[in-house]
């Protein structure tokens, strides 16, 4: 049976806003690792797939209508250790493309035990897709987050980091997302110095600002991550 013309008009503003939101992208609320930096000349590759739901927001003559969203995120990177206490990561995803260090603020006496401390800035480009105007970066983020890591022994962790992100993008407008994510770190193989890492983590922030025709939240990302040496 034939959607009637609004609810085609409306199911097709909501296709353009998932399309828009998908060119522009969402910086990661995750930090797929533990809040610890990797060893100084050690390297880290990192996989996170799972999926992040938003709120997109679309006018129209009958006033403003909101569609709860899940859309895919894929991400990986790399880290690599520059001294014993930090490290530089490189990031890939739907979401962009970031690269940042990693500064050990506090280091437990051992992974047994004790908490970690890790500051993590990070300077980043939105939307590495296409666009209409055939380019391929929508806009930048400025990101800072603070993980802290609770060692359960065997060198599994718990992760909580509060992060905040200020985003500028031609789709979606400036926003800030002040939110962060909580991860379970379960080492499955390998040694201290060079573990495999099981990362089950979700992340939420509501969005503060953006474009009246865009998206709302609260944000909320969650994915499955694997770490381990490169």
């Amino acid at each position: 049976m034939p959607l009637p013309p609004a609810a085609r008009h409306r199911r097709s503003r909501a296709i353009l806003a998932v399309g828009a939101l998908l060119l522009a992208g969402c910086p990661s609320l995750l930090t797929t690792g533990p809040a610890r930096t990797v060893p100084q000349g050690e390297t880290q590759a990192t996989i996170a797939l799972g999926a992040y739901r938003t709120v997109l927001v679309t006018e129209s003559t009958g006033g403003v209508e909101r569609y709860g969203e899940w859309m895919p995120l894929v991400d990986g990177g790399i880290r690599h250790g520059l001294s014993d206490g930090a490290d530089l990561g490189f990031r890939l995803g739907l979401g962009g493309i970031s690269l940042g260090p990693h500064f050990q603020l506090v280091r437990s006496a051992s992974i047994e035990r004790g908490v970690d401390v890790l500051l993590e800035p990070t300077l980043g480009v939105t939307g590495v897709l296409p666009s209409a105007n055939g380019g391929l970066v929508s806009g930048g983020y400025l990101s800072l987050a603070v993980a802290l890591g609770v060692n359960l022994g065997q060198g599994n962790q718990l992760v909580l980091t509060p992060r905040l992100a200020a985003v500028s993008d031609r789709f979606l407008g400036r926003y800030l997302l002040p939110g962060g994510s909580a991860a379970l770190v379960i080492r499955v193989a390998g040694t201290d110095y060079r573990p495999w890492l099981v990362i089950p983590e979700c992340g939420t922030a509501p969005v503060v600002g953006g474009s009246v025709s865009s998206f709302d939240g609260p944000v909320v990302q969650c994915a499955l991550g694997l770490a381990g040496p490169y």
